[in-house]
């Protein structure tokens, strides 16, 4: 009440709070009572701000009429603006405040230490700063840091012998895909529970999955939707090119001038069928995900001019192999001839790559494409011979595969490569038909099949001529591989001559290497193999297969003059099969089909990037420096030299019947003459 008169008496309107609190306070001294704002200034304040708000409103309320207002607002009138008056007015002036804690010395910065240590530096020598430092160490309890200071100054050549101790270097992004996320074929949570016990152990060396992604992201192709459905994932030839010859320049090669460069790829298509059915529907009620279509393409090398700038030392490793396209779809012969279509129409389009290396070199990449990567069934689809039973070069029927061929009518095919893999497998299929074929009954030769599939299952573990659904039978490329890899063993099963199986495995050894090959050597070498099996078996006719490597594989190398056959090989496309199935299995999103076929693409991405197989690669040659001499050598060496039997003649007929010593001894005086010459086939 007495707050409302002093309004009423001095008015507010126009003044400010500081000059209202003034006037309160005057009135209230005058009243008796001690109004002291030193300290309590600002609760004074929102205390009566709050007033005089409530008041302007409750006056308006009341028409400005002091009747009307005591009448209206008579208990609010009642309470007390301040609830205790003595102890808000009456307080003592507040006491001024202490010297503030010193902070502890370990907590000041280094100006403040060096500002406060001052007077004792420059006051006592360092042998009293030292002793006074062990003194007061020892007062501390801490001895073991005293007898540690005590050593350094009486003996410092015992504290500068002991080696520093190192701390770990930490994995770059980059290192850590390379190493645990595409080698090491870590998923997201092992990943993270890796890294959360190291730090756990006060080692933090593995960078955050955050990184991770942020690196793994400049891996993948440029994103389209587009290029993404539920039964298709693809990606543009130039952008694949582009990303591709850009991370070998900038990050592997040691090109440091511009130039024009030539990058030579080698691509090819293959179908692989006995994926798994995920339980999804698709929008196209006759699509199925039982099969898959796929098309990559492996770089081989970069070179100007005669000089070789980068090369694939792992040309049949898939750990190149990139992805241009996959797709839902069978591999028949329309959906082989528009894919074929479509990636030349690219091809044709395809322009040059500038990369910039630095702030003053800049190259320019053209790009050349090989298709190799394929099988026969590609081949005839894409050359239309609709009769698979003839040579594809020659056209050399059944009844004429036996003969050295006169001309040749289809050159175009040679383009196409030799396919090293599959004529393995082939050869080694031929092989078992002739010794099937040994008996002259078909009930015989039903129970020499059911011998042979016996003996190698028991003698090697190889699992031969059995169905398998979605594949056909079990032969593929490791089965040939051991087959021809142990030639005694294989020649004892079969019972086929030695020195032809030797012979074989050298020819398919030879065309599968990683080194160039003598076509001359070569031919001579091929030729003598296919007489002298014609002079044992006269009954058996050659396959397809087995026609082209012996009568035509000089033909081939002579195509592919600087680059080996063995680097023109369809095993990397052949191994992505088994990394699709695993990647879309373990790697991929299960939320819609569209998902989870991109995941799928950006693994095969991520895992064929140069940058990632380059780290990988260096870290291999770090573990192999330390093993022997011999290891150091290329392992395309070690292989073939392996394979290659010096004494291959040696046994070659051991085993022939007396009627037909006569004439094989006169082919092997021919053969024996040049009973090393297969090394002569390398240059």
């Amino acid at each position: 009440m007495e707050v409302c008169h002093i309004f009423l008496k001095h008015g507010y309107n126009g003044k400010s709070e500081v000059e209202i609190i003034d006037d309160i306070s005057a009135c209230l001294e005058e009243s008796g009572i001690n109004f002291n704002l030193t300290h309590r200034q600002d609760m004074l304040k929102h205390t009566i701000k709050n007033f005089i708000k409530k008041w302007a409103q409750k006056w308006r309320d009341s028409s400005y009429s002091w009747a009307k207002f005591t009448q209206k607002n008579a208990s609010w009138l009642a309470e007390k603006l301040f609830t205790d008056t003595h102890e808000l007015f009456d307080v003592p002036e507040p006491v001024a405040p202490g010297p503030s804690k010193k902070k502890c010395f370990s907590d000041l910065s280094a100006s403040q230490q060096e500002r406060n240590t001052k007077d004792i530096r420059d006051n006592y020598c360092s042998e009293a700063l030292t002793y006074a430092a062990i003194s007061v160490l020892r007062k501390e309890q801490k001895p073991d840091l005293a007898k540690a200071v005590s050593i350094a100054v009486k003996s410092p050549e015992k504290v500068l012998s002991v080696p520093s101790q190192k701390l770990p270097k930490p994995f770059s992004p980059n290192e850590a895909i390379a190493l645990f996320i595409i080698n090491g074929k870590q998923t997201k949570a092992q990943y993270q529970n890796m890294r959360a016990a190291t730090i756990w152990k006060d080692t933090n060396i593995y960078p955050s999955y955050h990184e991770i992604m942020k690196y793994k992201k400049m891996s993948y192709p440029i994103e389209n939707l587009d290029n993404f459905t539920e039964i298709e994932a693809k990606v543009s030839l130039q952008n694949l090119v582009d990303i591709t010859v850009e991370q070998i320049l900038v990050h592997i090669s040691d090109l440091n001038h511009p130039c024009d460069i030539v990058s030579i790829y080698k691509w090819g298509m293959d179908g692989s069928s006995g994926h798994p059915e995920f339980k999804q529907r698709f929008i196209d009620s006759n699509s199925t995900d039982s099969t898959v279509f796929c098309t990559n393409l492996v770089p081989l090398l970069l070179k100007t001019g005669d000089s070789v700038i980068w090369k694939n030392e792992s040309p049949s490793s898939s750990s190149l192999c990139r992805p241009i396209r996959i797709a839902f779809c069978k591999e028949d012969t329309a959906s082989t001839q528009k894919e074929y279509s479509r990636v030349m129409k690219e091809i044709d389009e395809l322009a040059n790559t500038t990369i910039r290396l630095n702030n003053s070199v800049e190259v320019t990449v053209q790009h050349e494409f090989l298709f190799t990567m394929v099988d026969g069934k590609i081949i005839n689809a894409i050359s239309e011979n609709k009769a698979t039973s003839r040579c594809p070069v020659c056209l050399a029927g059944p009844k004429t595969l036996n003969e050295i061929p006169k001309e040749n009518t289809a050159k175009d095919v040679f383009k196409f490569g030799i396919s090293p893999l599959h004529a393995k497998i082939n050869c080694m299929e031929f092989l078992l038909r002739c010794s099937y074929k040994l008996p002259e009954t078909k009930n015989e030769q039903e129970i020499r099949k059911k011998e042979v599939q016996k003996s190698f299952k028991e003698k090697t573990g190889l699992i031969i001529g059995k169905p398998k659904p979605g594949f056909g039978i079990s032969h593929d490329g490791n089965t040939a591989r051991r087959f021809f890899q142990n030639s005694e063993l294989t020649s004892e099963i079969i019972d086929i001559e030695l020195s032809i199986v030797k012979r074989f495995a050298n020819i398919l050894a030879a065309i599968s290497c990683n080194r160039t090959i003598s076509p001359e050597a070569y031919k001579k070498y091929a030729f003598e193999t296919a007489e002298l099996f014609l002079n044992i078996y006269p009954q058996f006719k050659f396959s397809p297969t087995v026609h082209k490597i012996l009568y035509h594989g000089h033909e081939y190398l002579e195509k592919f003059p600087s680059i080996p056959l063995g680097a023109l090989s369809e095993e990397p496309q052949e191994a992505r099969n088994k990394d699709f199935k695993k990647f879309r299995t373990d790697f991929s999103r299960k939320i819609s089909r569209k998902a989870n076929l991109q995941d799928v693409f950006n693994r095969l991405m991520l895992t064929s990037d140069p940058l990632f197989f380059y780290i990988y690669q260096t870290f291999q040659k770090s573990k192999l420096s330390k093993k022997t001499e011999k290891e150091h050598l290329p392992i395309d060496l070690l292989n073939i030299e392996a394979c290659i039997d010096n004494d291959i003649m040696t046994q070659a007929y051991d085993s022939s019947s007396d009627e037909e010593s006569e004439e094989i001894d006169s082919i092997a005086d021919d053969v024996n003459d040049s009973e090393n010459e297969f090394e002569a086939i390398l240059l």
